[in-house]
């Protein structure tokens, strides 16, 4: 548990404990910070509370004497004027010689600084001062606080119409709220109380800031994905039918433009067979072009190989008839 020694420009602190708002109270004079005695037990809960509302920590909640082992220099502070005057300084007295065993402690109602809060494990994203959660989905807020003392609780208060109060224990000084299935009911504001007893008391902390949530229409969501989804086929469609015409315009002036009916491709076939070695015994004694009539068109006769087409000739017979037409 670390101390706090805390000050501010008008030289007054609490130091010795966890919190900023609770100590030993010690005054700045003379160029020294020593702490303030109560020889004459006369520190009560009005002159505690001087303290406290100079130091912003609200009011004195208790006014103790805290005994030190050995005697040490201390201011002397006179009460009546502290509850007649906010100036603490003001009243130290002009004798520096004061040595006491004793010193005032003070422990004012501000003790726990203000928690946070935040939103997390849902569907949301930021909206204005707040967050938009999803209609239907889970969400959780969270409260922390700054580490001072351990244990505590936590009270999530919301504004809602279906309003909220609960609590939960403070664990690593946090705690989270689960609610489930958000709907319009949970649109509000949403704040954090911390509460912890120490010194004998309970205490609680000032509201967190107010975390606003608002809802997020389902239909407007699904609206939009669909525009989008709209959108994104009719650019596909607009591709593939750029695709395609372009497609359309290379074929129709493709050189290989070798087309041929099923029947023509058939007599091809019969006509090609007739020249194929082993199946027609060539006349060495004839050449050039031979004439089958049950074809009707002229087939190259070569001499022992088989009857063949490359696409280099296709391309080159396609290029010669265009030049010729």
């Amino acid at each position: 548990m670390s101390l706090c020694l805390c000050s501010d420009p008008g030289g007054v602190r609490l130091v010795g404990q966890p919190s900023r708002c609770a100590g030993t109270v010690e005054i700045q004079h003379q160029g020294h910070w020593r702490p303030v005695g109560d020889h004459f037990k006369d520190w009560d809960l009005k002159s505690g509370s001087a303290v406290c509302h100079h130091l912003d920590c609200g009011s004195a909640v208790s006014v103790n004497t805290t005994d030190d082992s050995t005697d040490r220099p201390v201011w002397f502070v006179s009460v009546p004027c502290v509850k007649l005057t906010s100036g603490l300084r003001d009243c130290v007295g002009l004798d520096d010689s004061y040595h006491e065993k004793s010193a005032v402690a003070v422990v004012c109602s501000d003790l726990l600084p203000q928690p946070n809060i935040s939103l997390s494990d849902g569907v949301f994203e930021v909206y204005q001062q707040g967050f938009r959660v999803l209609v239907g989905s889970d969400f959780t807020v969270t409260c922390s606080v700054r580490p001072q003392y351990p244990g505590g609780s936590f009270q999530l208060i919301s504004n809602t119409k279906k309003r909220l109060n609960l609590t939960l224990p403070a664990v690593n000084h946090s705690a989270h709220f689960l609610l489930s299935a958000m709907g319009y009911a949970h649109r509000g504001n949403y704040t954090c109380v911390y509460h912890v007893d120490v010194y004998n008391r309970s205490f609680s902390s000032s509201q967190s800031p107010a975390l606003y949530l608002t809802v997020g229409d389902l239909v407007t969501n699904l609206i939009i994905r669909v525009v989008v989804l709209v959108s994104a086929l009719l650019i596909f469609d607009l591709c593939l039918f750029f695709f395609y015409k372009v497609r359309s315009h290379l074929s129709s002036v493709d050189p290989l433009d070798f087309r041929l009916s099923h029947t023509q491709e058939s007599e091809l076939d019969m006509c090609a067979a007739m020249f194929v070695p082993g199946l027609r015994e060539a006349d060495p004694n004839e050449g050039g072009d031979k004439r089958d009539e049950s074809c009707g068109r002229n087939i190259p006769f070569v001499e022992s190989q088989w009857f063949s087409v490359s696409p280099a000739d296709i391309w080159i017979g396609s290029t010669v008839s265009q030049l010729n037409q």
